[in-house]
């Protein structure tokens, strides 16, 4: 978490802050659904999940809003990460195993499931099935967002999410402890790259404790 790539984006995020060019506030915090709903942000960045939420959260911003596409840092080698997403499991004690597996491939497989779930009118769920992508197309009722094509952007944007992407595998451990940074570094007390290696820091012996062997650069 402190490599050159990692320092040059912690560095650019860092000047924005400086520059008082970003709002530093907790996401989903009341303060920042509040500046969302009052027309005070310009735009923040999420995952395909948000265009729904934003729907729900804010619907006095229909036809105010548009999604547009993560700029690169080099274009001629686009690539781009996740975040979010869904795991369905079924546990060792369910007492209907194969008639809960059966339920879950029915859910991210079929068109009816999708139909269902996007008729909702606060999901926006990128379907895991590529074959899906025509029928959120169809399905999804974008007025909000002018009629734009989000799915058809999601589906671009898919296709350049590197391979090399992965989560630790005690992500939400990690992410405390980053965020526990970043709010320091919001209030003036430390930097965003701190908030990375403190981060680090405490994911290591986390790692350990598991029985998984660590090792650094």
């Amino acid at each position: 978490m402190d490599d050159a790539p990692t320092r040059k984006v912690a560095a650019y995020w860092q000047r924005l802050v400086d520059q008082d060019l970003v709002r530093v506030e907790p996401v989903d915090s009341q303060q920042w659904r509040a500046h969302l709903q009052n027309g005070e942000t310009v735009g923040y960045m999420a995952g395909a999940w948000a265009a729904g939420s934003l729907m729900n959260s804010t619907p006095g911003g229909k036809g105010k809003w548009a999604i547009a596409p993560l700029p690169q840092w080099d274009p001629a080698k686009p690539s781009l990460g996740t975040q979010g997403g869904s795991t369905f499991a079924v546990t060792k004690d369910s007492r209907h195993p194969e008639e809960a597996l059966e339920f879950i491939i029915w859910m991210v497989t079929s068109p009816d499931a999708l139909r269902a779930k996007l008729s909702s009118g606060i999901s926006s769920a990128y379907p895991a099935v590529p074959a899906l992508v025509p029928v959120a197309r169809k399905e999804m009722d974008t007025s909000y967002y002018s009629g734009q094509d989000i799915f058809g952007l999601f589906q671009q944007s898919a296709r350049l999410i590197s391979p090399r992407w992965q989560w630790g595998p005690r992500m939400t451990s990690t992410i405390t402890s980053v965020e526990d940074g970043f709010a320091k570094a919001g209030a003036g007390s430390g930097s965003i790259i701190g908030a990375l290696r403190q981060g680090e820091r405490r994911t290591l012996p986390d790692l350990k404790s598991l029985g998984l062997s660590v090792t650094t650069n």
